[in-house]
Parts: C-alpha cells; sequence; structure tokens
C-alpha cells in the first residue's frame, strides 16, 4: 500500500510500484495458472481486492486494486462453464502493520471469509466479490 499523502502528490514510482504489487503480479500468478485449470477443468483463484472508498490520499493503491478488480471480472466470460473460478475477496480494514491499530477486526477474523472464495461450487461463477467480515466469527 503506497503512503497517506496530499491530493495530486503521488508520484509516477508510487503508481508503478503499487500496479506491480497489486495488479500485474497477481494477474500474471493467475495467467500461468490457469491453463492447467482449465486443462484438468477445475481450480480456484481468489484475488485479495479492498473495500477503499473515498480516501483519495491513497489513489495509487486504491486505483491498483480497481485494476485488479477489472481483471477478474473481465475474465468471467473466459471460465464461464468451466469449473474454474476466479473472484475476489475483501478482507475488510484489519489490524495490521498497514491497516494501523485503529482498526476494527483483527486478522484472524478473516479465515471464515477467506475459505468461501476457495470453497465455492461451479454454479456459484466467477467475477464475484467476498467480504470477509461478513463471515467473521467475531461479530
Amino acid at each position: 500500500m503506497t503512503k497517506y499523502q496530499p491530493l495530486f502528490k503521488p508520484t509516477a514510482d508510487e503508481y508503478s510500484l503499487s500496479f506491480l504489487v497489486n495488479t500485474i503480479v497477481p494477474a500474471k500468478l493467475a495467467d500461468a495458472f490457469l491453463p492447467d485449470m482449465l486443462e484438468n477443468r477445475w481450480g480456484r483463484i481468489v484475488n485479495v481486492t479492498s473495500g477503499i472508498a473515498d480516501e483519495p490520499q491513497l489513489m495509487p493503491y486504491s486505483c491498483s486494486k480497481a485494476a485488479l478488480d477489472r481483471y477478474v471480472r473481465d475474465m468471467v466470460p473466459t471460465l464461464s462453464g468451466t469449473n474454474v473460478l476466479m473472484n475476489l475477496m475483501d478482507p475488510g480494514w484489519l489490524q495490521t502493520d498497514m491497516g494501523g491499530q485503529q482498526a476494527p477486526n483483527h486478522p484472524d477474523s478473516v479465515l471464515p471469509g477467506a475459505l468461501v472464495p476457495v470453497l465455492l461450487k461451479r454454479e456459484a461463477g466467477s467475477g464475484n466479490l467476498y467480504n470477509a467480515q461478513d463471515y467473521s466469527l467475531e461479530k
């Protein structure tokens, strides 16, 4: 994640790094595994996205996650009917080095919700967003 900073101050390097980490690497990992998954007619890919909104001070991060979401959703026609699913999971705001101690959710709260898109049946389809906190045992 990029640093919290004033509007219009992020550099091209900050955008580049954020897109590399949050968009390009996940897309290329999926590209590497999808051909074999399609050949074997089974697979689950869960990309971690973010529910970030209304935080223009984190624009490089926000834009890179939006691009990852687009990659997943544009893959839907390719995966339709194949039993290979690709979906998105938002862990929520977590008490981590990145999220800070003011965040409302402990990292362990993600575990039940993170499993949901992994255990889906074929009929659930691809391109969906799963909010891990919706399945948290801490609520």
